[in-house]
């Protein structure tokens, strides 16, 4: 059980400590938990044009490293065994190499992602670690606050456990000799230790908390609360992501408006409450049988799913639907009149699909129309060559 909040002037709760030492566990718990979505941030930065420029940031990110470790080769402060001075060395050469691979190629797949992480981690851990002087050392274990960051805009909170964990032995080990030295320094050590600690831990975890909490919230903003499907807004930003990172072989889009025939009927002699329930009956039916990838409640009685199929084996959507809602609808006297349009892949633009999907549901409402003066359970399909 959570400890009580305190009771402040005019009746206004005060979390208590414990109470909120409480929420913070929770929150991490949740935060840890919550499934990653590994594309969210390149879909965001591809819908706004930005990819090619933060790809290109972190290039120059990597050619800093490169830089750091070149020159301390020539300082005095830097590795003074040949062993050290190849390890800085290789160093420099693999940061040169993750520049040039950011700089002139495609978007990093997952695990090549992980795997530049693994190297900058390795490289500026072995490289500060090399450094004659330790706090020399120190300031280039400061650099893996740029992987550090990394991970917060482009992995999961495993990976940044990763991160923080080698961050910390980078540390330690770096300071060691401050503390076993001829001179010992523990004060200093401390002093330093829980500097570096602060950045290279404090900085990516809150900031991947805080980017988790903002998505979360922009999530639900896309979901429509009785029903638990997409609204339109969602709609239009999920159909974005599944053309960016759908495989090329899905060369159709299928997209189906319907709405419900009689629901009226049923609020007038049942009331809201059973209306409700009846449409949140039917977006469940609707979601277990249709083969599409995103389901929106439209508003009212009114629905879309939006598909991206391959050919030639294109399924029935519409005639799945109008099936789903009549086996679900049946005991209420409600059918669905369904409005399906197929369009070529090759037609849709990410960057402009806001406009285009609304010409795209315009053309599934005209033929949801058709199917409504045909009287009702019934299923008009059309094929749009142009937009």
């Amino acid at each position: 059980m959570s400890p009580p909040d305190a009771v402040g002037a005019g009746g206004a709760r005060t979390p208590t400590f414990g109470a909120g030492i409480c929420r913070l566990i929770d929150l991490a718990g949740r935060w840890w938990t919550a499934p990653v979505d590994h594309l969210w941030m390149r879909t965001f930065l591809e819908k706004r044009g930005l990819a090619t420029v933060v790809r290109l940031l972190i290039a120059a990110f990597a050619a800093s490293m490169a830089i750091s470790a070149i020159a301390m080769l020539v300082s005095p402060a830097g590795p003074d065994t040949a062993a050290g001075t190849c390890v800085t060395a290789t160093s420099a050469c693999l940061a040169a190499m993750w520049a040039v691979r950011w700089a002139f190629w495609a978007w990093l797949s997952q695990r090549m992602s992980l795997a530049f992480v693994g190297c900058a981690d390795i490289g500026l851990a072995a490289a500060a670690y090399v450094d004659a002087n330790p706090l020399a050392g120190l300031s280039g274990t400061l650099m893996m606050l740029i992987p550090g960051l990394y991970v917060t805009f482009f992995h999961g909170p495993a990976v940044i456990a990763v991160h923080a964990t080698w961050s910390v032995a980078a540390c330690a080990a770096v300071l060691l000799p401050l503390v076993t030295g001829p001179q010992p320094d523990v004060a200093l050590v401390i002093a330093k230790g829980a500097m570096a600690m602060t950045i290279l831990i404090a900085i990516p975890v809150a900031s991947h908390i805080g980017l988790w909490l903002l998505r979360t919230d922009a999530a639900e903003a896309s979901i429509d609360p009785l029903t638990r499907l997409l609204n339109r807004r969602g709609l239009t930003e999920a159909f974005r992501a599944e053309l960016i990172n759908s495989s090329a072989d899905r060369d159709i889009v299928a997209v189906t408006v319907f709405d419900l025939d009689s629901f009226k009927a049923v609020n007038d002699r049942h009331g809201h409450l059973a209306g409700d329930r009846l449409l949140s009956d039917v977006a469940t039916a609707v979601r277990r049988s249709a083969s599409a990838d995103l389901h929106c409640r439209l508003g009212g009685d009114e629905y879309a799913v939006a598909a991206l199929l391959s050919t030639p084996r294109i399924p029935d959507v519409g005639e799945e639907i109008r099936t789903a809602v009549h086996r679900i609808g049946a005991p209420w006297g409600v059918t669905a009149s369904v409005g399906t349009v197929t369009v070529p892949r090759h037609l849709l633009d990410p960057h402009t699909l806001g406009h285009q999907l609304s010409q795209i549901l315009h053309h599934a409402d005209r033929a949801l129309y058709v199917a409504k003066q045909s009287g009702g359970n019934t299923v008009s399909r059309s094929v749009m060559t142009s937009l």
